[in-house]
């Protein structure tokens, strides 16, 4: 006899809908939390992972939004940057989803670039910095990721569980949100 109980949607799946929904509608301003980061609070998922490709799935969910608003949404990992990583992968995709979220919100015209470089590199793990700048914030009263708290604190709390930092400052015409992640190299050969 088949069951009659429905399966619940985990945390992953419900933020995934929830971000596609809002993205048909270019509403950035409701990313959700996923809420294992709670239960997550002292351990870190660890998978591997290709970082430009999981940057640009990231940023995916967003690229409608961003032409219907005329605005550019790009990725680029500098050269140098080890592609084959591993570590929180989840959580990684989330921290970007919220950055490029506000500054999709927030950027009016010109566009939105995210970029990871290299900060730090041992045989066992790197330390990568993800910025994502963009052309939205003109002046002091324009809303900062803190003062929006576009996910801010979810994203604070993956970052840390990283190894990373998180911020914000201006730069280059425009404004940049960054973060930090250490992360594991994938060992070669096995």
């Amino acid at each position: 006899m088949p069951s009659s109980h429905a399966s619940t949607p985990t945390p992953r799946a419900t933020f995934d809908a929830t971000i596609l929904a809002n993205v048909r509608t270019c509403d950035t301003t409701d990313v959700p939390e996923v809420s294992g980061v709670e239960r997550r609070k002292s351990r870190v998922e660890s998978h591997d992972f290709h970082l430009g490709k999981e940057i640009e799935r990231a940023i995916d969910h967003f690229v409608r939004c961003a032409e219907t608003k005329g605005i550019e949404l790009a990725s680029f990992v500098d050269h140098g940057v080890p592609a084959e990583l591993r570590g929180d992968v989840q959580g990684l995709r989330q921290v970007v989803g919220n950055l490029v979220a506000h500054a999709v919100e927030l950027t009016q015209h010109g566009g939105v670039l995210v970029r990871a470089r290299l900060v730090q590199e041992t045989s066992r793990d790197v330390v990568v910095r993800i910025n994502v700048w963009y052309t939205g914030q003109a002046d002091a009263s324009s809303p900062t990721l803190r003062r929006t708290g576009l996910g801010f604190e979810s994203s604070r709390r993956l970052v840390e569980l990283m190894g990373g930092e998180i911020g914000e400052n201006d730069e280059g015409g425009g404004s940049v949100v960054w973060f930090t992640a250490r992360l594991q190299q994938q060992p070669v050969g096995v």
